[in-house]
């Protein structure tokens, strides 16, 4: 019971860091797509 514990916390950390990360790759494609027409004449 306290391995499952042990093991859970560092997965559900690391969860949460992927998902954090890949939000923040959504985030700058659509910023990036947003100032694309801006950047180039």
């Amino acid at each position: 019971d306290l391995l499952m514990q042990v093991e859970g916390k560092p997965k559900c950390c690391f969860f949460k860091f992927s998902s954090k990360i890949q939000y923040n790759k959504v985030v700058k494609a659509q910023l990036w797509i947003y100032l694309r027409p801006v950047q180039t004449p």
